[in-house]
């Protein structure tokens, strides 16, 4: 058991330490007023133009190939004679570059009908550092392509090559220019909200004499039907498309083989540096909060794409924002160092982290994440939110709850996803979580509650954990919380003696953590949950009253009206025979520590007001002092 410390904010003072009975661990925090940001950034949220079409990226499609070519295929420029084949060096001897008038054959891929086919292109553009050629029969205008070379050479280039790297020089080809193909990407989503906005295949970067596919170029490939650029948030979004796949051809120069989620997300990631804002796929994410962040669904495309972003912004701006004092010069580095990190996934950020001084675990970070996700408040810690340009985003909470109790609920949710669960008495509160729905309260009892949640595997082998985070707003607004471990058969028992009394709202944050291998599968899991009052049950008194004798961080009255309640309600289950039943028989199932435990309390309780009243209460004392007497006995 070990207690995770931070220093303290506002009315929270101390460090301290809640520790369950009959459950797993659990490790409390306090939060650091000295967390306070200072902003670093003030992108703009997409606008609803932006929304209309949803645009996807189609590299990942070519995932599998890309992986198995890095271990297959040897990555070379091509020879003098291969280039002069190629019409790459001319009757002189020179190298010849692309120019304006140019016309290509391209191999394009089909994506709809799964099949390579040839388009014809000619070279519109030859700039600084790109080439752009428009496939014959697609329209754009002489004044966007004038200002697409300016935007890429730039802005795109040198920002994306300041925060990732550079793209292989002078690549296959002997060319620093990269090529953008400007084509009508055939993707069959013609008549949906989503199309196929672009893509890069790793292929082009080998010879044909090993891919014949290959067009031996640095190249992206780009949808200018769909994803038309006739005005200004169309111009922005498709510029964001080229900073995404542009990421995914300099991280293939330095990690062919990196795991897809993370090589996503340094493409989403990719935008924000180049000032196109954050992009419309977290509308998605926030509606799907348990989404996976590193296992992909099919049904899930657009949330994933959303999740990987939220947590790559959180990662760079507030995780290593922090530890670097807001340097921006060091973000830049650190992104660098990531996507040059030869472990792929989980492990290299850790390994990059460690390489900047920042000894934090993976699971810690992921939980901060989630809290991040939940409250989204750097106001009550650094940690616990994003910056001002994503002040407006919070998670549509769809456990939200404010009448009460709440019998076997449940649901589903991913590993690496988030699960969130609300009880609250605060209206206004409950209006927010609720996505501005009305939310009715009642039935709340005074005497506290417990929280039972027990989490069931549908799609996996194993080697997974529950984790959480339990956040307590104070009647005065104020925060504290805990974190605990649950494991390792995924069922946990938290008590909130206090909850009304001193706390008006309640949040759970949950998460599955597991091997990345078998995170990859995809898997799925079931959860049911109770939340209801500690009187229902005699384990859930017991662990309240301990829960009650190591918080230090309740302020009086509501401490004393904690116990007398809780006190009233242990004295009332003992003097009724199935109550006297229940402890009984919980009593011989206790480790002989739990048991001391129990021991201690019952003789506590025997020196409260409540059990002095009960002795002049007719036929209720002999009940209620023999049970005492017999578990004091039997326990021992």
């Amino acid at each position: 058991m070990r207690a995770i410390k931070f220093k303290t904010f506002f009315a929270i003072t101390g460090v301290f330490l809640f520790l369950t009975i009959f459950s797993g661990p659990a490790f409390a925090f306090s939060i650091n007023q000295t967390d306070n940001p200072d902003e670093i950034s003030s992108a703009a949220l997409p606008s609803a133009e932006e929304l209309n079409k949803v645009a996807i990226d189609g590299t990942h499609y070519f995932d599998d190939f890309q992986k198995h070519a890095a271990k297959a295929y040897k990555k070379r420029t091509l020879d003098s004679g291969e280039l002069k084949s190629r019409s790459r060096i001319n009757i002189n001897g020179k190298f010849r570059y692309d120019v304006k008038g140019d016309v290509v054959n391209f191999t394009t891929r089909n994506i709809a009908a799964n099949q390579y086919e040839q388009t014809a292109a000619d070279c519109v553009r030859a700039g600084k550092n790109c080439y752009i050629y428009k496939a014959r029969g697609v329209d754009v205008g002489e004044a966007y392509l004038d200002r697409l070379v300016k935007e890429f050479d730039d802005n795109i280039y040198p920002n994306n090559t300041a925060n990732f790297g550079f793209e292989w020089k002078p690549g296959i080809d002997n060319d620093n220019h990269i090529t953008l193909l400007l084509m009508d990407i055939k993707d069959g989503m013609e008549h949906t909200n989503a199309y196929v906005a672009g893509y890069f295949f790793a292929g082009d970067e080998y010879p044909r004499s090993q891919v014949p596919h290959s067009n031996e170029r640095e190249m992206i490939y780009l949808d200018v039907v769909q994803g038309s650029f006739n005005d200004e948030a169309n111009f922005k979004r498709f510029c964001r498309t080229i900073s995404h796949e542009f990421q995914h051809a300099i991280h293939w120069h330095h990690d062919a083989s990196e795991i897809t989620w993370l090589n996503e997300m340094m493409s989403e990631y990719s935008a924000f540096v180049n000032n196109y804002g954050h992009p419309g796929q977290i509308n998605a994410f926030f509606k799907l909060p348990d989404t996976s962040l590193i296992a992909w669904r099919n049904d899930r495309g657009v949330p994933n794409y959303g999740a990987i972003y939220m947590f790559g912004y959180y990662l760079i701006r507030t995780v290593v924002a922090i530890y670097v004092k807001n340097d921006p010069a060091a973000l830049p580095k650190f992104t660098q160092a990531l996507v040059a990190s030869p472990e792929h996934g989980v492990a290299s950020i850790m390994s990059t982290l460690k390489s900047f001084g920042i000894n934090k675990n993976f699971k810690d970070i992921y939980l901060d994440w989630l809290t991040a996700n939940a409250i989204n408040s750097q106001s009550v810690s650094r940690r616990f939110g994003y910056d001002a340009s994503l002040s407006n985003y919070l998670p549509i909470k769809r456990n939200v709850h404010g009448s009460l109790p709440v019998v076997n609920a449940g649901g589903s949710f991913d590993i690496y996803g988030g699960l969130y669960l609300v009880f609250s008495v605060d209206p206004e509160y409950l209006k927010a979580a609720n996505n501005g729905g009305a939310v009715a309260v009642g039935g709340i009892a005074p005497g506290g509650y417990a929280l039972k949640i027990a989490v069931q595997r549908t799609d996996e082998l194993g080697g997974n954990q529950l984790i959480g985070r339990l956040l307590k707003i104070k009647i005065d607004g104020t925060y504290s919380g805990d974190d605990f471990i649950i494991g390792p058969d995924n069922n946990y028992t938290f008590t909130v003696p206090a909850f009304p009394l001193e706390y008006k709202t309640l949040i759970f944050t949950f998460g599955m953590i597991g091997s990345e291998q078998l995170a990859v599968s995809r898997p799925t899991y079931k959860y049911s949950y109770s939340f209801v009052p500690i009187a229902s049950s005699a384990r859930y008194m017991a662990s309240a009253y301990k829960r009650l004798a190591t918080d230090r961080t309740l302020g009086e009255p509501a401490r004393a009206a904690a116990y007398e309640t809780l006190s009233n309600d242990i004295l009332a289950s003992l003097s009724t025979q199935k109550g006297a039943a229940e402890f009984e028989e919980m009593i011989k199932t206790l480790p002989a520590d739990e048991k001391n435990d129990l021991i201690n309390m019952l003789d506590d309780v025997k020196k409260k007001p409540a059990f002095k009243k009960l002795q002049n209460e007719s036929g209720k004392n002999s009940e209620a002092a023999g049970a005492i007497d017999f578990l004091m006995k039997n326990g021992r």
